[in-house]
Order: structure tokens, then sequence, then C-alpha cells
């Protein structure tokens, strides 16, 4: 990679992965890296970039640490930012909602970009307050058409209605624990997850509320074993929470029960960044300083249909070929393979 302090992970279609680092933007295809030019001013591939976004367009936005946002379409490199007189904007995430709306967060504030045919539009939503460094997760929807925002200012919550401020307010975040938010998640249930500086709230739906009713949508629990920094939020398909911390290494969260990781179990930095999933299920962890690190998530499957012999003799030695076929060796009953098995 050109630089081990990652910002920001995400996929492309084919299953690339493009890594966002304090050096450059790098792809990842299985068994290398690659840089990639973030428009004609990066000629060395060496643009500090904060955020990415991979939109349903294709289209990639490139959130740098500098010059605000830079969509790279099939054609052409755009510095949305400059095109809309924002100079020297320092982004700090990039979301796409249900509605093909891209949402960014700033160090000025957030804002709304609408595209349409080959034009888009900025609107800038400044009296939501800027974003800091430490929020790395700034937006959420929430299942109903609105999402939910989080800034230097408070978690706001924006409706179809409207703008809708404070409806989840600040303090009531604050009156559990007495951290403040920096990263914010909505799961596959309809379930809230706030990182804080010192801890971790999960906000349940509360049953009987009608939507839009401050204060009384969710219900907030504090979940036990947190006491740190949470760096970020993301969740897998079988519904568990993986929580990055900062030099408390990698947690999962499954209901009431979690475990956690750290550099003692081969973790490259106790301090977690960017934990994204890709489309195969494999867990990838960006990390402060330690580069990438791969979960291979898998569940154990026994092998049906196994040949006698394959069961009486202990298998020796494995490989998968490139047309996907595993072949086994074994000690006293020869060599078997496996046509079309994926490992």
């Amino acid at each position: 990679m050109p630089q081990s302090e990652l910002r920001a992970i995400t996929q492309v279609p084919g299953g690339r992965l493009l890594i966002a680092t304090y050096g450059g933007v790098a792809s990842f295809d299985g068994l290398g890296f690659s840089p990639i030019h973030v428009d004609a001013k990066d000629p060395a591939a060496s643009e500090a970039v904060n955020s990415l976004l991979v939109s349903r367009s294709g289209d990639l936005w490139i959130g740098t640490d500098d010059r605000g946002i830079i969509r790279q379409t099939a054609g052409a490199a755009i510095n949305i930012s400059e095109q809309a007189g924002f100079y020297q904007e320092r982004m700090r995430g990039l979301f796409e909602d249900s509605t093909a709306t891209i949402w960014a967060a700033t160090h000025d504030g957030i804002e709304r970009i609408t595209v349409r045919g080959g034009t888009q539009s900025i609107e800038l939503l400044d009296k939501l307050g800027p974003v800091s460094g430490d929020i790395t997760g700034p937006f959420a929807e929430d299942g109903r058409g609105g999402i939910f925002i989080l800034t230097s200012d408070g978690l706001f919550h924006l409706t179809a209605r409207g703008v809708h401020k404070h409806l989840l307010e600040h303090h009531e975040l604050h009156h559990i624990v007495t951290g403040d938010a920096v990263a914010i998640y909505h799961d596959q249930r309809g379930v809230l997850w706030a990182g804080l500086r010192d801890g971790l709230v999960r906000l349940t739906p509360s049953v009987g509320k009608a939507p839009g009713k401050t204060g009384e949508e969710y219900t907030q629990e504090v979940v036990r074993g947190f006491r740190n920094e949470v760096t970020a939020l993301v969740g897998d398909y079988e519904g568990n929470m993986w929580v990055g911390r900062y030099n408390q290494g990698l947690c999962r969260v499954s209901g009431s029960r979690f475990s956690c990781w750290s550099t003692k179990d081969g973790l490259g930095d106790d301090s977690v960044r960017s934990p994204y999933e890709d489309d195969e299920h494999n867990l990838w962890v960006g990390l402060v300083s330690g580069g990438l690190t791969r979960w291979r998530i898998a569940t154990l499957i026994p092998l049906r249909d196994e040949p006698r012999e394959l069961r009486e003799a202990p298998p020796a030695a494995i490989l998968e070929d490139h047309r996907g076929n595993l072949w086994i060796g074994t000690w006293g009953k020869g060599l078997f393979r496996l046509k079309g098995y994926s490992c």
C-alpha cells in the first residue's frame, strides 16, 4: 500500500477493494495493490483521502483532506466542491441514501448533493454544525426514508417532513454516559448504535410509539463492557455488530454477548479506523497505523457425500486449483478431487 494509515475502505463492482490512506488511494485485487490517481492534479497518486463512496450509478466519489469532493465518472474527474465555490474543504465522510442523494460531512458542515443527469447541486446545511476529525461514522438511514446525522453539535434526525433538530437530543445520549458520540450505525434489525468516546449505546425502536415523537422513538441501553473510545461501527450479514476501538482492538457484539481481539491475538494495530464487510462476507479492518487485516467470516460446514476411503484416511495435503477444484492427498488412500468446490 502507499501508506499504512488507513481512512476508509469500499468495494467496486467486480470485487476490487479501494483503500483510502493518508498517502493516496490503493486498489487491491486480491493479489496486490496498485495506486489510483484522484485526478490530474494528483500525478504521484499521493493525495490524502479521508472517505470513499461508489454510488449506484457507478461513479466514484472521493473525499480528500484538503480539496473537497472529487467525482470520478467513466470519462472525467470533476472537483464537485470547487465547482460549487467551496475551496480547501476537508471531508470527513460520504454517504448515499435510498433516494440516491449524496451526503457529505465536512469541517464546515453537512452538504446535501443531488445529481440529475449530468449536473449536480450542493446545499450546505451549516446549521447542523461542523464534523470534527474524530467522527468516523456521521450518517445512518432510519429505515423510513429519513437519515440520522452526527456532527460536533450533536445527533440530528432529518425526516421526510423536514429538518428536526435534536429529534434524538444530544443530552439524551449524554445522560447515560459521559462521552459524546463519534459514530452511528443503523443495522438490519432497525437498531441504531451510537459509539461514544467512552462507551457504546444501543437504541432499539420503542414498541407502540409512533414515529416522530421526540425522545420516545427509541429505548436506550448501555452495552456493558465498553468504557473506551469507539472509533467505528459496522454490521455484518448475520446481524452482528463489529466495534472498532481506540487502543483496544476490535469487538463483535452478538445480542448480549461480545468478544474482543487485539494485537495479542494477531491484530496489526490496536486502533481500528474503518471496518468493512465485502460481498463475500469477509471483514476487512483498516487500522490507524497498522495497515489492513482481513477476517474471513465462515461457518464450518461438514463435507457431504464424503467417500468412505476419505473418511478412513487422514488428509496429508490440500490444494485448490484455479478452476475451483479441491485436491486432497491422503495417507494410504491416494488422491481425491472434489469438482467445482470453492474453499
